[in-house]
């Protein structure tokens, strides 16, 4: 028997027919299921940098927020020009 070609999936669905529909998708023999804690360490060794960058990116983002304009403030800081009169 010949090694088939694999591909992953990610497969999306109410939690509560999980169990039945990864029984039925093995039965008819088109999903090999693995454990997801697997892949998802793999997942994260190889996008260690990216998802560091986005948690940065989130933290700045949080930090940002607390200097938001109140109410009433201008959007646009004045010109110089209007400083001057």
């Amino acid at each position: 028997m010949a090694i088939a070609e694999m591909t992953r999936v990610f497969i999306a669905g109410p939690a509560g027919r999980q169990e039945k529909t990864l029984r039925v998708l093995q039965q008819f023999g088109v999903l090999h299921v693995e454990p997801v804690s697997e892949l998802a360490v793999e997942y994260e060794q190889r996008h260690s940098e990216l998802l560091s960058r986005v948690k940065k990116i989130n933290q700045i983002i949080t930090a940002l927020k607390r200097f938001r304009p109140s109410e009433g403030t201008p959007s646009n800081p004045p010109d110089c020009d209007d400083l001057a009169t």
